[in-house]
């Protein structure tokens, strides 16, 4: 059955795209607070994907291109969000197979997957994920029977993994204005009419004119 952030957002592009350098944009409604959870989506859709992580590009709330999962609180990313991931990576990666076993002549029960590159045992030929959507989108919606239950067979989810810093994580931070500058050597924020504050200080905010 499909997670309540899959049944609000069940477009498939909304969460996983395949850009055509390489890398997989993958996109989440929740915000990294310091919990590690990009990491752990990251790795979440890689596994069901069978890529590298370092292939990963996270987006996490921006919902002009991602889905909208309302709020992140009460530690339920990784069940929301993360179970809608592994759902939407599932259909992902049965798509591909499909097409590639279109594009190789051999059942898709035979192809095995290395890091996007797609190969039959005995046949040559590769094809890679990136060349069977040449810069297309899905275009199609997240099916019930895609559940992600492939942990066993690869095992990435649950192992140690360096936090966010092997991985491209994009947020709304680029939408700040560029006045938000950390002060050097201090975890301060310098922001026009708001008086510098470090962390566990409250800072003074700006007066509003009337």
């Amino acid at each position: 059955m499909p997670s309540f952030s899959l049944r609000a957002n069940p477009s498939l592009d909304s969460w996983i795209r395949l850009v055509d350098d390489g890398r997989v944009s993958v996109y989440t409604g929740k915000v990294e607070l310091g919990q590690g959870i990009a990491t752990a989506l990251a790795l979440i859709a890689a596994e069901e994907l069978d890529v590298s992580p370092a292939r990963i590009d996270l987006h996490t709330a921006d919902t002009a291109d991602g889905p909208n999962e309302f709020i992140t609180a009460g530690s339920g990313s990784i069940e929301q969000s993360g179970s809608a991931l592994r759902q939407a990576a599932a259909e992902a990666r049965r798509i591909l197979l499909e097409r590639a076993a279109h594009r190789l002549g051999v059942p898709a029960s035979r192809l095995q997957v290395d890091d996007g590159s797609v190969h039959a045992p005995g046949l040559e030929a590769v094809v890679t994920y990136w060349e069977l959507m040449r810069g297309e989108r899905f275009a199609g919606e997240v099916g019930e029977a895609a559940t992600g239950s492939r942990r066993s067979q690869r095992g990435r989810s649950g192992r140690r993994a360096a936090r966010s810093r092997a991985l491209r994580i994009r947020s709304l931070r680029r939408l700040a204005s560029p006045a938000w500058k950390p002060r050097a050597g201090s975890s301060s924020f310098s922001v026009p009419g708001i008086c510098p504050a470090s962390r566990g200080v409250s800072a003074e905010p700006p007066r509003l004119p009337i």
